[in-house]
């Protein structure tokens, strides 16, 4: 600073001791600029580390975790209940096939004896045009033998269109018979090894994940545990950058009271009452206070910059400290994670792909089962329809047999002219024999086809048990899913926050190397204070205890009030020397919490 002449008569010469007072006081503010954003910067990445490095902890965690969830338990369970499930499906006695390939076979056989009623439904017609043209030499005798053969024509006419629609009838249902049967045969050749391929897998993979999770917990717990430890050795650190601003505001009031101190080595004529003293002063009291406030700057920067230069040393050996358990930390847990994941996303990838092969044969099977359903119902509506048709076969049969009957009647009363419609007759009878015994055979095999029927619509119980089967297997592969994501997120967060944390204790570790750059600064201020030191005055010496209590008013730290009680005295107790108002209480909720750090 340089000093200007005054050009009043009365100003006196600036005293070069309170010039260097006030040039130590801006040396000190200059060193408060810089040591606030230094340390906050460095303390706000810290907490940001610390945050990161709870992140991975929480993933160490979970990452077991996912499977040892209530939802991955329920899915467990369910690939317990789905192992079970299918073995009973595989034991199954095939009920349902069967019954298909009987009533496939059932509709085969009914072709012979269809083949036969139509054989006599022809034999029939041609008896029929015999009996015509007998019926035509005689009719000159008797007229009821051409409404006989008239009969006989119209009776096999309408056998020969029953059977002709019992054949249509036949045919369709063979039809779809065939196709369920090849269906069922398709789904067999193509699941062959599923259930038993599946069913053992599945059993495997339940003992896989067991496996994982025994090996898994008590290893994660432990990288957790040794993760959220240095997380709070961080936590320490960041509270022990709080120095920073500690420090910054303890020189700003050394700062202040070199401030005073300056005013108080001005000539009286030059600070006057603006210095806040008043007529009876005297220059001895003046002189004190100056000492007295000089020695007590003097220990209040010498404890500030010692308590600095111990908390600074502790951040500058822990941070790399930190740094390098946090680098072990995390290459083991690290090491650790891809062995877990890599082993269990095998396990449930395996896992997800054999359910789904489980749900790809339940859809296979509700396509056939629906292909039965279906011909099921085909089944017995062509059995009834050609019960209908046998009925009118039946019919026509009793009447061939009542016609064969008045036909004898009638030839026995004609005598000798009848004797050879006789042999007509004789042959009706035949008819009416092979009709009915073919009858019987299409009727008995209508019959099982009937039982049949029952074993198919018997398998919809079996049906929608696998329905639910198929819902609990949906449920198990969402479940999985869920869990194969939740470890996917813990692992990503294991490679993004892990070495970003470790990152930025690296770069804090560098920078704590230079936190202490002002240290030298102050230290240089306190050697020339001391240089400046005077002859101590007198313990009785008369002080200014006004300026002393605005000063300790002023004070944040309680080790500031410490000092200043110590060297000036007053502090709680009372009243001062003055009689003015006590001092401000110390108070215990300033940087003492950062001692237990030290």
């Amino acid at each position: 600073m340089k000093n200007e002449p005054i050009s009043q008569p009365d100003a006196a010469p600036l005293d070069p001791a309170a010039s260097i007072a006030l040039g130590l006081a801006t040396q000190l503010a200059q060193s408060c600029a810089t040591i606030e954003s230094r340390f906050s910067g460095t303390g706000d990445r810290l907490t940001e580390c610390a945050m990161r490095l709870n992140e991975v902890s929480a993933a160490h965690e979970g990452l077991p975790g996912a499977l040892d969830s209530a939802d991955f338990a329920s899915a467990e369970a369910s690939l317990a209940s789905i192992s079970r499930e299918l073995a009973h499906f595989g034991e199954s006695d095939g009920s349902e096939d069967t019954a298909i390939v009987e009533l496939r076979d059932l509709a085969a056989r009914m072709g012979e004896p269809l083949v036969e009623l139509r054989r006599v439904m022809l034999l029939l017609e041609i008896i029929s045009a015999n009996a015509g043209i007998l019926a035509a030499e005689l009719s000159g005798t008797n007229g009821e033998l051409s409404a006989f053969t008239g009969d006989m024509v119209s009776l096999a006419h309408g056998a020969l269109n029953g059977i002709a629609g019992f054949e249509h009838l036949r045919l369709a249902l063979l039809s779809q018979l065939t196709g369920a049967a090849a269906a069922g045969d398709r789904f067999a050749r193509t699941h062959a090894d599923t259930l038993t391929h599946v069913r053992e897998r599945l059993d495997g993979h339940v003992e896989a994940i067991l496996r994982h999770r025994r090996s898994g917990g008590e290893q994660y717990s432990d990288n957790a545990a040794a993760t959220r430890r240095i997380a709070a050795r961080v936590a320490d650190v960041v509270s022990a950058m709080q120095i920073g601003d500690i420090t910054r505001q303890r020189i700003e009031h050394v700062q202040q009271g070199l401030e005073r101190l300056s005013e108080q080595l001005q000539p009286q004529a030059e600070t006057g009452d603006a210095a806040g003293d008043t007529g009876d002063d005297t220059d001895a009291r003046r002189a004190a206070t100056a000492a007295r406030l000089r020695s007590l700057q003097q220990a209040q920067l010498r404890s500030a910059i010692e308590e600095f230069g111990e908390r600074t040393g502790f951040i500058a050996r822990s941070l790399p400290e930190l740094a390098a358990d946090t680098e072990q930390v995390l290459a083991d847990g690290d090491r650790q994670a891809r062995a877990l994941t890599d082993t269990s996303s095998d396990t449930l990838t395996a896992m997800l792909e054999d359910l789904r092969k489980v749900r790809r044969l339940f859809s296979d099977f509700r396509a056939v089962r629906g292909e039965a359903d279906r011909m099921s119902a085909a089944v017995a509506e062509g059995i009834e329809n050609m019960v209908a048709q046998l009925r009118t076969i039946d019919r026509i049969e009793r009447q061939i047999r009542v016609l064969s009957f008045n036909m004898a009647a009638q030839c026995n009363r004609l005598g000798e002219e009848g004797r050879a419609m006789m042999v007509i007759t004789q042959q009706l009878r035949e008819l009416a024999i092979r009709t009915e015994q073919a009858s019987e055979l299409v009727r008995a095999n209508l019959g099982k086809g009937a039982e049949a029927a029952v074993g198919i619509a018997g398998a919809k119980a079996r049906s929608e048990k696998l329905s639910e089967l198929d819902g609990a297997t949906e449920d198990a592969i969402t479940r999985i899913e869920a869990a194969s994501e939740e470890m996917r997120g813990h692992a990503r967060t294991l490679s993004e926050r892990g070495p970003g944390a470790l990152d930025i204790l690296r770069k804090a570790a560098d920078a704590a190397q230079t936190l202490d750059e002002a240290e030298a600064a102050w230290n240089q201020v306190l050697h020339e204070l001391e240089a400046g030191q005077g002859a101590a005055p007198e313990a009785d010496a008369e002080i200014d205890h006004i300026l002393f209590a605005d000063l300790r008013r002023a004070y944040t730290m309680d080790s500031e009030r410490r000092i200043h009680d110590e060297m000036i005295g007053g502090g709680t107790s009372g009243t001062d020397s003055e009689g003015n108002e006590p001092a401000v209480a110390a108070d215990d909720s300033d940087d003492d919490f950062l001692s237990a750090l030290f």
